[in-house]
């Protein structure tokens, strides 16, 4: 019997989802897995984690790694506010949430979580490490320090994509106090769509972000950033040629150096 090409198309398909899991990690440790970690370290590309309310903290969810693995990390509820991962960092313990370190692309995601608590030398709550591309969407990072990178830093031809996330009060003492970058010789290229970058402050440049690269932010809001130089935001080394498609700057502060003009939004 002869199979027509578009019935096999539909059975490769099927047998693709048909394979694809969802483990399920509650805050209490219990669940499929005790924490996040484990359960992605049992994953296989195209799963899915689902996280149930609550804060996640210790050992296993937080200084997160995706091992390279396509997997979606999910709030089961879908409500960021519900859905916390607090790294409880410190200065004498260092912390962030999550590390993408092995070429993860965009089918790797985070999405609907709160990221707080992170306190790092470079990305407080995340860590885009070179040549990876996540894709984080509808998560809310906050209340991060770092020296590089409050809230997310990225590194040497990092792409990730950023859609419908807030980065607030956020704090880097050196470069980007929302999202900055990690210097590298190469550059970032970040697509940021519909983001609020809002309270977030550096001692340096670019209090809600500061990147390298050709970025592209769409639909984003600045708000109230503070920094000495770019408030809102800062491109660093005069690099890239950054596009901004109706992006709002509003009340953000940059005294500069001496009192000289340091650029309010950018």
């Amino acid at each position: 019997m002869k199979v027509h090409p578009a019935l096999w198309i539909l059975i490769f398909l099927w047998s693709s989802c048909a394979h694809a899991r969802t483990y399920v990690v509650n805050s209490g440790g219990t669940g499929d897995f005790p924490n996040i970690q484990a359960a992605i370290g049992a994953a296989a590309s195209g799963d899915t984690v689902a996280l149930t309310d609550g804060v996640f903290t210790g050992t296993g969810n937080r200084d997160v790694t995706f091992l390279g693995k396509a997997v979606v990390l999910r709030s089961l509820s879908g409500d960021s506010a519900a859905c916390v991962l607090d790294a409880q960092g410190s200065s004498n313990g260092p912390h962030r949430a999550f590390s993408f370190l092995n070429a993860e692309g965009p089918n790797t995601v985070l999405d609907g979580l709160t990221i707080q608590g992170g306190w790092t030398g470079t990305g407080g709550g995340i860590y885009c490490g070179p040549a990876t591309g996540p894709t984080i969407r509808n998560c809310v990072i906050a209340g991060n320090v770092a020296n590089n990178g409050g809230g997310l830093a990225v590194s040497s031809n990092g792409y990730p994509t950023i859609l419908d996330c807030v980065f607030a009060n956020n704090l880097a003492s050196g470069d980007g106090g929302g999202v900055g970058y990690e210097f590298r010789p190469d550059s970032s290229h970040m697509t940021v769509s519909r983001c609020l970058f809002r309270a977030n402050t550096t001692y340096n440049h670019g209090g809600g972000v500061a990147v390298q690269g050709r970025n592209l932010l769409t639909d984003c809001i600045f708000i109230g950033n503070q920094a000495s130089f770019g408030a809102g935001f800062f491109d660093c080394a005069g690099t890239s040629g950054t596009e901004f498609l109706r992006c709002t700057f509003v009340r953000n502060v940059a005294p500069g150096n001496g009192g000289a003009g340091g650029g309010g939004g950018t």
